[in-house]
């Protein structure tokens, strides 16, 4: 495919809590994340199996149309700026390049399932939808491999052990995974560090059909073993950090940031001391908007999506360089959003006005017309009539009503003739465009602004430094075996 967009923050984001376990019980609508994400960062990835996992995302991509408009329709718009990338299956799985997203998903239906049960999805219904997403998103160059794990070890089951045997425990206290029990820690510990001991605990509780059983201790692994713990929020905790930990190894992969919202949370960094200075990380966050949905329900989304970035890229790419730095983000952001919301506004204002020229007539100026030009014969009937009145007036009235009659006469015909000449009947259509613009343009553009400037947040907050390699192979405490690591 030809190669991403540039994006403004560095690297682009990753819909990361789109995931089928992490993902919010009251999710910004997917049309509005995407937009936000976009508008804030260039370019955003989805990765495949959200996309035919999620159940939310796969019944909001089917909806009917709205005004003639539906959730596919803006999808699709979205898909074609360029801006968006799926990640499918890395090569490595030997999957179909010609239907990725059908062939995931049938492989995640014969032998991977999800979160350690079976997929039993892919009915009929479903295998249409994944074709239909295969015919938008090849044809489009939408799609990319993703980056291969190392075949020689188990990022996963190194970093959570390097986690869970931490000395520092301060991450514990952390609402997502403050259930987590020191016992139950080592536990799940001596799982990363010898697999066959997840399999035996698996076993010795009753369960024969283990998925995969010689693969690892895995994300789907450590699911199914904490299924069998007795506290129901401590297996809650332990599902929230093999999340954070599973994406935090494909970010650092992919060379891409990462979007937490609802259970998903920043991953710790065991490889950092605990006197490390904190570190500041800047995040835009779509919101809840009044309004935005009917903003957002246009045809040329996308279209209006790329004019705006074309005239503020430069204004987001300014933001970040600044973020990070600044003793007041929510400022820098403010006035860069406000650059934002306000060519987005002009942008869509002209695209509608387009689409009006398009589908409407000059019916206004059409009525003017008929009215001069039925005023003026119903006058001539009028003065004809008075002609014969007159004569029985008397002679002081005679002259001055004669002198009216003839003038409106003269008059109406005179402003009929003008209306209808060819250069007037050029510019008249013109006139009442410019006037019906001008009247959309000033009804659109700050109910689009404000739409858009209350739909998206900037947070800062002290967060872990991000797990790369680097800090992986200068951490002090590891065991220097990883291979023991599975």
């Amino acid at each position: 495919m030809s190669g991403p967009r540039r994006t403004f923050a560095g690297s682009p984001i990753m819909m990361t809590h789109w995931d089928p376990g992490m993902y919010p019980d009251k999710p910004i609508p997917l049309i509005q994340e995407l937009v936000v994400n976009i508008l804030a960062y260039g370019h955003v990835e989805l990765k495949d199996v959200d996309l035919f996992m999620n159940e939310e995302i796969v019944s909001y991509l089917s909806q009917p149309p709205i005004d003639g408009i539906s959730n596919w329709d803006l999808f699709v718009s979205l898909v074609r700026t360029k801006r968006v990338t799926v990640l499918t299956p890395d090569k490595g799985r030997r999957l179909s390049e010609k239907t990725p997203l059908y062939s995931a998903a049938r492989d995640h239906a014969r032998k991977r399932g999800h979160a350690g049960q079976r997929w039993l999805k892919f009915d009929e219904e479903r295998k249409a939808y994944c074709q239909k997403l295969d015919k938008l998103l090849i044809p489009e160059n939408a799609c990319r491999p993703r980056q291969a794990p190392p075949r020689n070890r188990n990022s996963f089951a190194e970093t959570m052990y390097d986690i869970l045997t931490d000395e520092n425990t301060e991450w514990r206290q952390r609402d997502a995974f403050r259930h987590i029990s020191a016992d139950n820690a080592k536990l799940i510990a001596s799982f990363c560090a010898e697999p066959q001991k997840a399999i035996e605990f698996l076993q010795a509780r009753g369960d024969t059909d283990i998925v995969n059983r010689d693969q690892g201790f895995f994300r789907t692994r450590l699911y199914q073993c904490t299924g069998k713990l007795a506290n129901d929020w401590e297996r809650w905790s332990f599902e929230n950090l093999a999340q954070t930990v599973y994406f935090a190894n494909e970010l650092n992969r992919e060379d891409a940031a990462g979007s937490y919202s609802g259970r998903l949370v920043e991953c710790p960094n065991p490889y950092v001391p605990a006197t490390a200075p904190p570190t500041v990380n800047v995040v835009v966050e779509p919101q809840l908007s009044p309004g935005c949905l009917d903003v957002f329900l246009t045809p040329d989304l996308g279209d209006v999506l790329n004019e705006t970035l074309a005239e503020t890229g430069s204004v987001m790419r300014d933001f970040w360089k600044a973020a990070q730095r600044s003793q007041d983000p929510d400022k820098e952001f403010g006035r860069a959003w406000g650059s934002v919301a306000e060519e987005f506004a002009r942008a869509n204002a002209k695209r509608a006005d387009e689409r009006r020229r398009q589908q409407s007539s000059h019916v206004h100026w059409e009525k003017l017309v008929n009215v001069i030009r039925c005023a003026h014969l119903r006058t001539g009937l009028a003065s004809w009539g008075l002609k014969l009145v007159v004569g029985s007036l008397p002679g002081d009235w005679q002259e001055p009503l004669r002198q009216l009659t003839e003038r409106t006469d003269v008059g109406l015909m005179l402003a009929a003739n003008i209306l209808e000449s060819p250069g007037v009947q050029l510019v008249g259509p013109a006139v009442e465009d410019w006037i019906r613009s001008g009247v959309m343009e000033a009804r659109m553009l700050p109910k689009t602004r404000n739409a858009l400037l209350g739909a998206a947040a900037v947070r800062s907050a002290v967060a872990p430094i991000p797990i790369g390699d680097a800090a992986r192979r200068s951490a002090t405490h590891r065991s220097e075996d990883s291979d023991s690591l599975g």
